[in-house]
């Protein structure tokens, strides 16, 4: 009994640390995360990047709120119309194109297609190493950053079925899976956007 009280006043002790950090704290933790990060890095810094290539380049950003109870994630899930990952929890983002003169501009160029023009500005805290799908070979790009609130989001019916926004502190722990995954109530966050997830957790962890 004594262990289990123990443990939960641990859960307790983190989920307030998590809830209470300071966007220079976040910066901080994504700083030493990656020492030389370069959040416009272009296209051209990034050699392995080729639009026709596999695994395909993507950007996506993590959003974050901050609220008068902590830090909030926001997260959609995708259409039934989109090409691939149909239905499924994500970040919003995209393919890169050759066009787009950086990956983080990728990330701000689909958050602005998928939740609309009238998405408030967007305050860049950072970003965390890449990821890549296994079924539908995509290598993506995670950027954080802030969305100012009021939200004023106007969603693009034919890709987000839904835009959820979610506690941060309901991601510290991951179900007992491999690999990661997080049941909030009932959504499930799996794939990519759950390996994210848990590296944004544990780099402010």
């Amino acid at each position: 009994m004594v262990i289990a009280l123990n443990v939960t006043k641990q859960n307790l002790d983190k989920q307030h640390n998590l809830a209470n950090l300071s966007q220079q704290q976040i910066i901080s933790c994504l700083s030493l995360k990656n020492e030389t990060s370069n959040l416009g890095s272009t296209v051209e810094e990034n050699t392995a990047l080729d639009a026709n290539s596999k695994p395909r380049p993507s950007a996506v950003l993590l959003p974050l709120l901050q609220r008068s109870d902590g830090w909030h994630i926001l997260l959609i899930r995708r259409s039934q119309m989109v090409y691939s990952h149909k239905g499924q929890i994500a970040f919003p983002g995209g393919c890169w194109e050759d066009s787009d003169e950086s990956l983080l501009y990728t990330a701000l160029r689909e958050t602005r297609e998928e939740l609309g023009d009238t998405v408030r500005p967007v305050q860049l805290l950072g970003k965390l190493p890449s990821v890549t799908t296994h079924s539908t070979g995509y290598i993506i790009y995670p950027f954080v950053g802030v969305l100012e609130e009021p939200l004023d989001l106007v969603p693009d019916s034919r890709e987000v079925a839904e835009v959820l926004t979610l506690p941060l502190t309901k991601f510290l722990t991951p179900s007992a899976l491999e690999p990661v995954e997080f049941d909030v109530g009932d959504i499930n966050v799996w794939g990519a956007t759950a390996r994210i997830t848990h590296q944004f957790i544990n780099c402010l962890s």
